[in-house]
């Protein structure tokens, strides 16, 4: 009875063991922006489009958008940075940003006399629509100047 007990037990132990748990390996890129010396203004999350945006702009546009936020001057830079976002391996429930879909960057020059000149280019990618409706080139550049800065403490 002993050696029955013994020889279940290791039998039932080495089924045990041999079993191997199967896991769906997901592959995760990450792609990170190199913002230079930009600081972020401000960042967006789209739950429909499952995607995530930070606007980065320079100390001159930063303190632009604080001030009045239409008022633009010469000497402004911002970048308009999308990613679609991916579940964060690291931690539960939490997103971080993946592939990279979109960089826009708009600079403010100055212009005839006491003008400015806003030039917008897109470097990276193609435009999201905004609502599901495709924007223009000067809509555009208004919906990214529109965000307010994240002004922390």
């Amino acid at each position: 009875m002993k050696t029955h007990n013994i020889l279940l037990l290791s039998i039932g132990l080495l089924c045990f063991l041999s079993c191997k748990r199967v896991r769906e390996k997901k592959e995760y890129t990450r792609i990170l922006f190199d913002s230079d010396s930009l600081r972020v203004v401000s960042s967006a999350v789209n739950k429909k489009l499952e995607t995530m945006a930070v606007l980065y702009g320079n100390n001159v546009g930063y303190k632009t958008l604080i001030d009045s936020g239409s008022n633009h001057r010469a000497g402004e830079l911002y970048k308009f940075v999308t990613w679609k976002y991916q579940d964060n391996p690291s931690f539960y429930g939490s997103k971080i940003n993946g592939e990279l879909l979109s960089v826009e960057t708009i600079s403010i020059q100055p212009g005839q006399g006491e003008s400015i000149k806003i030039n917008y280019r897109v470097e990276r990618g193609e435009i999201l629509p905004v609502n599901g409706v495709a924007l223009n080139k000067q809509e555009r550049i208004s919906y990214i100047l529109a965000y307010k800065p994240a002004i922390l403490p």
